[in-house]
């Protein structure tokens, strides 16, 4: 009974905390048509800019820009396979059971993005298209009823969605480096709100 009391008082207290999504504002007040730069630190999995923050859209446009920092090496290199995350949302808190985001990963000599689903606890990831380096890539995510639709500068892929009975909050998910290994140096990914 403690511990259940407990974890509804950590979950009320995180949820009074939620910001709402504010679609063309970021939290340094930029304008829209300004890039945002996220910064995930040499070590670390996580960008700089990574608070909680709840969205009320069930859909996102944005554009992405990379540059030399999204070229890298992993020590292991299984690991150089792995996907990162871009951008996304969840449905619900927990980005492992229900979300929706793009992943990247640098390898082949090539940057590569992929549709990256959770439905239920269970991952489905699928490569979208390769993309070129300090080049505008336009992107969107949305949710349908059944599946979520991506595309990447105008290829489209659908991926099913969990049939959700009662309306859930979704929460914005930032770039994030990694499976195993952490970023191995300073790595800037800037997005625009569209």
């Amino acid at each position: 009974m403690k511990n259940f009391l407990f974890l509804f008082l950590v979950l009320t207290i995180c949820n009074s905390c939620v910001k709402e999504y504010q679609p063309f504002l970021d939290d340094t007040a930029q304008k829209k048509d300004d890039f945002i730069e996220y910064k995930i630190p040499a070590g670390s999995h996580y960008s700089l800019q990574s608070e909680i923050k709840e969205i009320r859209d069930s859909s996102m446009f944005f554009e992405v820009k990379f540059d030399s920092s999204a070229i890298y090496k992993n020590i292991d290199a299984l690991n150089q396979y792995d996907v990162n995350k871009l951008y996304g949302f969840t449905e619900g808190p927990d980005p492992h059971y229900n979300s929706a985001r793009l992943g990247w990963s640098y390898n082949e000599g090539e940057l590569r993005l992929y549709a990256y689903v959770y439905k239920n606890k269970i991952l489905t990831i699928e490569e979208m298209t390769t993309v070129v380096i300090d080049k505008t890539i336009k992107c969107s995510i949305i949710a349908n009823a059944g599946y979520y639709q991506f595309s990447v500068n105008g290829k489209q892929l659908k991926l099913e969605r969990a049939q959700i009975s009662m309306p859930l909050k979704r929460f914005q998910q930032y770039p994030y480096f990694g499976g195993d290994e952490t970023a191995p140096h300073p790595i800037s990914i800037k997005i625009k709100h569209l």
